[in-house]
């Protein structure tokens, strides 16, 4: 009967943690192709959480083979929808272009040689965080997902290719902004409710330990 709980919990958590780590390698969009620039630096594909290296995120895909230099909000959408493996509607597309610092609630800044920096909305006003990214050099985009959507991070052109087979040099970051809220603060109701109920699980320990 464990056993067999156990197995159910396990199925639950992999249904979940891949809900939003569908391959979209090889798939088209507009004129680009998506390829896999990942290292073993990188996270796992669609792994939870964030890189402990050079950028915030989990690495997507980078697009190659296009001359666009922006991508409509339509391509965005179908791109992250096919990545989350259900609908994605864009919030608010943002892009900075280098050598700018912001543009309305986002900031960029930016390293020595323009190939890695941050990126942040701190101080928006509602606040706002950013959920997906693209990192665009040359004439390819990296694309980066935030989940939870975070108010500050990092970003790497290390994904990018040139005509030449360098790493170029960043040439505009562009995000999607999504709300974010602060995580509430219990009311003192809550809070007594709370603690009356760990005084009643407490006091059922010990009756059943003295009997």
């Amino acid at each position: 009967m464990k056993k067999k709980a156990l197995l159910i919990v396990l199925i639950i958590v992999g249904l979940v943690t891949s809900a939003h780590a569908i391959p979209i390698f090889g798939n088209l969009y507009e004129e680009f192709t998506v390829v896999d620039r990942s290292s073993g630096a990188d996270a796992p594909y669609g792994m939870d959480g964030y890189t402990a290296g050079d950028y915030t995120g989990i690495y997507i895909g980078t697009l190659t083979g296009g001359n666009n230099d922006n991508l409509a909000s339509t391509t965005w959408e179908t791109i992250f929808s096919d990545f989350l493996g259900s609908p994605y509607d864009v919030t608010a597309i943002t892009k900075v272009d280098e050598p700018d610092l912001s543009t309305g609630d986002l900031t960029i800044t930016y390293d020595p040689g323009l190939l890695t920096g941050t990126w942040s909305t701190t101080g928006s006003d509602p606040a706002v965080g950013v959920s997906f990214y693209s990192i665009k050099g040359a004439q390819e985009f990296a694309l980066y997902y935030v989940d939870p959507a975070l108010q500050s991070g990092t970003w790497t052109t290390r994904h990018l290719l040139n005509g030449g087979g360098n790493i170029p040099e960043l040439s505009h970051f562009t995000a999607d902004l999504v709300p974010t809220s602060p995580a509430p603060v219990p009311e003192p109701a809550t809070i007594i409710l709370m603690g009356i109920g760990l005084l009643g699980i407490a006091g059922f320990g010990r009756r059943k330990f003295k009997k």
